[in-house]
């Protein structure tokens, strides 16, 4: 079984917050995503978040995966949690997504940072939902993608 892979480092998604992230998606739909997180800061957390999004052999956009949350990440100093950790998410997208996707794009955020990304993540909707060139089996459950 052959599976879409992405891997995705970045450095400072909040100050002194690192996420370094990978996801598979597979042909039957199942997409499994891990993510390292961590704050090097000494007195702010970083509460990460991660959107995935699919793209059929044309490079259009034709799902988007729930946002997942990652644990939070409290502040060096701050005794209350870890400033370090790893979390694992799964998410059953529809089979045709699987098997139509030919690449998949990760996007690290911390929900500090959301409103940035809250009107990219829109447009990109709005893009597949008003797409004419998406798969019939995907336009068909295009509507299922969740609201941000």
């Amino acid at each position: 079984m052959s599976y879409c892979e992405a891997n995705e480092y970045d450095r400072d998604v909040t100050f002194a917050g690192d996420m370094n992230t990978t996801a598979k998606l597979y042909p039957n739909g199942l997409l499994t995503v891990e993510c390292r997180s961590r704050t090097r800061a000494a007195f702010s957390g970083l509460r990460g978040r991660i959107a995935v999004i699919c793209f059929n052999a044309n490079r259009e956009a034709h799902w988007i995966s729930q946002i997942f949350q990652c644990s939070t990440r409290c502040a060096i100093f701050d005794p209350t949690c870890s400033s370090q950790g790893t979390n694992a998410f799964f998410q059953e997208l529809p089979e045709p997504v699987g098997r139509l996707t030919e690449s998949i794009d990760i996007i690290n955020f911390d929900e500090s940072r959301f409103g940035q990304w809250r009107e990219q993540l829109i447009q990109a909707r709005e893009l597949i939902q008003s797409s004419q060139t998406i798969a019939q089996e995907i336009k068909g459950i295009v509507n299922l993608i969740s609201s941000f």
